[in-house]
């Protein structure tokens, strides 16, 4: 059976809750990943997935380049 390791993104840019939604989302794209770290000062303050840019932008109809 597979390790974690063997499995796992590696070299995953994290983001700070600053970051635009724009960039998170093209970043994902870039890297290939449904999810990114967010950190601040160094510390993990939370997580970004597709699902939360799904149900929180477009369900709402908002706009994703705000």
């Amino acid at each position: 059976m597979k390790r974690i390791q063997e499995l796992m993104s590696k070299n995953i840019q994290s983001i700070t809750p600053q970051t635009r939604l724009s960039e998170a989302s093209q970043l994902m794209a870039h890297q290939n990943v449904a999810m990114l770290p967010v950190r601040e000062q160094g510390r993990m303050r939370g997580v970004l997935t597709e699902h939360d840019i799904v149900s929180h932008v477009f369900e709402l109809g908002r706009n994703p380049g705000e």
